[in-house]
């Protein structure tokens, strides 16, 4: 039975891509997630005039005026297995790609769909949290936020724990309480109806593999490698992408609100691994000459469908580059090295693909 609760045991996330940048949709049906922590919060430019006055020393009311609205904010949740897809389309810009739909296994039930980079312009959110008050007789508070667009996101996991799925937002307004006039949207949401599926749920360090080598080709937009092997004792990996926006489009007659920022820069895939030191020294070696390997962090969750697939997350990089480091004895502890890795684009493969087997048919 659920019980509501005054406390932070009491909020809910959700979202739901949007048709319109910045318009929220109809919360029907929505992506209902679980999450540790959030930061999403209104951020309003505010502008003093000076106004220089006899006889006055201070700063006057009349001239304080609110120029520009925002709103973002980092979400950070255990890895989820269910309700991933539409959220992937964010992460990579692969919402107009035809693998990135899933397609159904014969009859098993399980799915699949295959993400590669694409455009970032017209991919945008809407995500709603309900902030419960200590006064509330049965429901938390609504806050919607729309236009939002990722500025990075970090898939890590490490040992013994469960993986995380940390997400970066920036975008247009917060729309709460009264409301603050935005052109867009007439009205504050109501808030949505949670409903999480209970199959299936998270991807945990026992599930993970990170593998290096190998070869990558690309067939029909889609990569593939043949010939990598586990990287070795590996205790803790994390992947992360990185976007460059313009978010300094304001323009008059706009109300204050941003226009869909654009991406100005080249994207960003780093990440780092902890390795035992291994008497092979393929990392080293790999750091110090400076050769590209491939990487793939790979997670297999539990049997779905009626067929033999499995619960599955992998990120692909073709070509990635090794940081550091050189292996460092800090006391009598068994030696490891924490390698930082930067991914760059081959020519010929996908940068960066996530491949993807669920439940879900959306």
């Amino acid at each position: 039975m659920a019980v509501f609760a005054n406390s932070g045991l009491g909020a809910q996330l959700v979202m739901l891509p949007e048709a319109t940048y910045g318009v929220a949709p109809t919360l029907t049906s929505p992506m209902a997630f679980e999450f540790n922590s959030e930061t999403l919060a209104l951020k309003k430019n505010i502008v003093q005039g000076m106004g220089l006055h006899a006889g006055g020393l201070f700063n006057r009311g009349v001239r304080r005026v609110l120029t520009t609205y925002s709103a973002g904010g980092g979400i950070t949740m255990d890895l989820p297995s269910r309700a991933l897809n539409r959220l992937l389309m964010q992460m990579f810009g692969s919402k107009s790609l035809a693998a990135a739909t899933l397609v159904q296994d014969g009859v098993t039930g399980a799915y699949s769909a295959t993400h590669a980079p694409g455009s970032l312009l017209g991919t945008s959110m809407c995500i709603q949290k309900g902030v419960p008050s200590v006064d509330a007789a049965s429901a938390a508070n609504p806050f919607t936020y729309v236009g939002q667009k990722l500025t990075d996101w970090e898939i890590s996991v490490a040992t013994g724990a469960i993986a995380t799925l940390a997400l970066n937002w920036t975008g247009r307004n917060e729309l709460a309480g009264a409301g603050n006039g935005d052109p867009l949207n007439g009205s504050v949401p109501a808030l949505a109806t949670f409903t999480e599926p209970v199959t299936d749920q998270i991807f945990h360090f026992r599930e993970a593999t990170l593998y290096s080598g190998g070869a990558c080709t690309t067939t029909a937009g889609v990569t593939s490698v043949t010939g990598n092997s586990a990287a070795g004792n590996v205790r803790s990996a994390k992947v992360k992408m990185a976007f460059h926006l313009d978010t300094g489009r304001y323009f008059l007659g706009s109300n204050g609100f941003i226009a869909e920022p654009i991406e100005n820069a080249f994207r960003d895939i780093t990440g780092e691994f902890v390795i035992e030191w291994l008497n092979s020294e393929a990392m080293y070696n790999a750091f110090a000459a400076d050769t590209p390997t491939t990487l793939q962090l790979q997670f297999i969750g539990p049997s779905i469908g009626s067929g033999s697939d499995h619960s599955t997350l992998t990120i692909l990089i073709p070509q990635v580059y090794l940081e550091g480091d050189t292996p460092q004895v800090g006391g009598p502890a068994v030696v490891t090295q924490t390698v930082t890795f930067t991914g760059l684009d081959d020519g010929a493969n996908n940068p960066i693909q996530a491949l993807y087997w669920t439940l879900d048919s959306v």
